[in-house]
């Protein structure tokens, strides 16, 4: 199992310091540690923008807000030109920093399977960040929100708990003290759980969240030393071969005697509970088969109704996505929205599935985020809903010119490198302008840049072409987009389609290695290499 649980613990109490890198299929995150704090959280996702943040969090205005796009400064960071505007104070930027760490942070516990790497270095100076956030309160409030814990008990059944510190026990329950409570070092977490009436989620959370904070320790079986100590002390003490045969015949003579009552009774109470666990080891069997059964129904329905919803949404509008009416309040589109997120989340289903099943999985989660960040706010609430009663024809031009501003302003971001933000400016474009293929083109490559968004790219290179289909310029980009992505065939399709329309197109020659073709033979050697006949004017 691979959780930022073990990470944090681990970096918390032995006070290290590097950079924690996450990733899981499209989703990636940068943390930043200090001496074991928190000090900075780098994303890649567009959701998790610091504007929206600072709105939430009424550090600036809806106004401001409203605006953000014109306060994007290609020199600078978007906090530092909203400080420079004098339109957000520095104790402001930085509360709404801490918040967009924490928030960052907490949004990976729900991953079990994600790939995590920890570089660690030597201490960041300390002016190099002014917020840091302590680890153990991310920890609890991380763990409390996970929904699922079946990768929880998987991973710690059969391990071995025993007490370690008590400095953060404050942090648990009074339930939760009464289950750390009977742990002695000489029984695993599922007999602990086999001897009591323990609710199943609260039971293993309760023990993660302990040993992520250093409450308990966890060991494997074969891992602990059981009288191990007195063994070796009596290793030492034998002298000769004959001595250690002796003492050895002792020894096992010695464990099949029952000295007194209490000895007998510890060993009757241990026999006892063997032989139930053995009778009941089938029944176990059958109720988890059971359980495993009913679980697959469960899914395979969720799926089937993902799939279903996935063929619809290019017929629904964002209330019928999140299956709501029109006039819904805001805690009504809210409740919605985390309903829908808990049951079409692509962490909730398993990885295994085929590549056109997981792209309809996450088409229909980022229609839900797209319908919530819409109708979640009011003012691009009231946007949306104005769009969707106004004819294009009575603002047309107002339309076409905020297009290209944001066209523009999404470019230089990309230029910079600035990727997450770059896209969703670019996506604000496309919407105000659907019929212009080198926004989408644009667009294209914003979402290659971005993990998350890799395989929607494809989607907006063929829009872009479809726009546009004598346009050269876009299979080239087309075709580089397959080639980063490994699909080498793809590309090269690609490329000739661009000598198509640009026989002397210098990319997609480069690309083919027919640069030196065209020094010898000509465009009539290209289109033979190709064979195709040259085109006769």
């Amino acid at each position: 199992m691979e959780h930022i649980g073990f990470y944090l613990r681990d970096i918390y109490f032995y006070k290290k310091s590097g950079p924690l890198i996450f990733k899981y299929e499209g989703i990636q995150r940068y943390l930043f540690f200090h001496d074991g704090f928190l000090v900075f959280a780098k994303i890649t996702h567009p959701q998790e923008l610091l504007g929206e943040v600072l709105f939430k969090l009424g550090k600036i205005s809806r106004s401001t807000y409203s605006k953000i796009d014109s306060y994007i400064d290609p020199t600078l960071r978007l906090g530092e030109s909203l400080m420079k505007e004098g339109l957000l104070s520095e104790d402001d930027l930085y509360a709404g920093l801490r918040h967009q760490m924490r928030e960052i942070t907490l949004n990976i516990f729900p991953f079990f399977d994600g790939k995590f790497r920890f570089q660690e270095r030597g201490k960041f100076d300390e002016e190099e960040f002014k917020s840091k956030i302590t680890i153990p309160d991310l920890i609890e409030e991380g763990i409390r929100r996970i929904m699922y814990y079946s990768k929880l008990e998987k991973f710690m059944a059969k391990k071995v708990l025993s007490l370690k510190s008590e400095d953060f026990i404050d942090r648990l329950t009074g339930e939760e003290r009464e289950i750390i409570g009977t742990i002695d070092g000489s029984f695993s977490a599922e007999d602990l759980f086999q001897s009591g009436n323990f609710e199943p989620k609260f039971f293993w959370k309760s023990l993660y969240l302990s040993y992520c904070l250093n409450i308990i320790d966890i060991m494997d079986p074969e891992k602990v030393p059981v009288k191990e100590e007195k063994v070796e002390k009596a290793t030492l003490e034998v002298k000769d071969e004959k001595q250690a045969e002796v003492k050895e015949e002792k020894a096992e003579k010695a464990t099949f005697e029952v000295k007194d009552e209490k000895q007998a009774e510890v060993k009757k109470e241990k026999a006892e509970k063997a032989a139930f666990e053995v009778k009941d080891e089938k029944q176990a069997e059958v109720k988890k088969e059971k359980a495993e059964k009913a679980t697959f129904e469960v899914k395979d329905k969720k799926l089937a109704e993902v799939i279903a919803k996935s063929e619809q949404l290019s017929t629904m509008d964002y209330y019928q996505i999140l299956n709501i009416p029109e006039g819904s309040s805001p805690y009504q589109i809210k409740l919605s929205y985390f309903r829908l997120t808990r049951e079409y989340h692509p962490g909730c289903f398993s990885k295994d599935l085929p590549p056109d099943i997981k792209d309809k999985i996450e088409d229909v989660f980022g229609h839900i985020t797209k319908a919530y960040d819409t109708l979640g706010d009011e003012k691009k609430k009231q946007e949306y809903d104005s769009m969707r009663d106004t004819s294009p024809a009575l603002d047309g031009k107002e339309m076409e010119k905020k297009a290209d501003i944001k066209y523009r302003q999404g470019r230089t971001l990309f230029n910079q490198e600035r990727y997450d933000e770059a896209l969703k400016l670019l996506e604000e474009t496309v919407r105000l302008k659907k019929n212009k293929g080198i926004y989408f083109l644009m667009l294209a490559k914003a979402k290659s840049k971005v993990p998350p968004f890799h395989k929607k790219a494809e989607e907006a290179f063929q829009k872009a072409i479809n726009l546009e289909p004598s346009n050269p310029e876009f299979y080239v980009g087309f075709g580089t987009y397959y080639k980063e992505e490994g699909f080498f065939d793809k590309a090269k399709k690609q490329f000739k389609k661009a000598l198509e329309m640009d026989p002397e197109n210098k990319i997609a020659l480069k690309e083919l290695g027919l640069t030196e073709e065209l020094k010898k033979k000509g465009l009539t050697g290209i289109f033979k290499k190709l064979g195709r006949k040259k085109k006769k004017k």
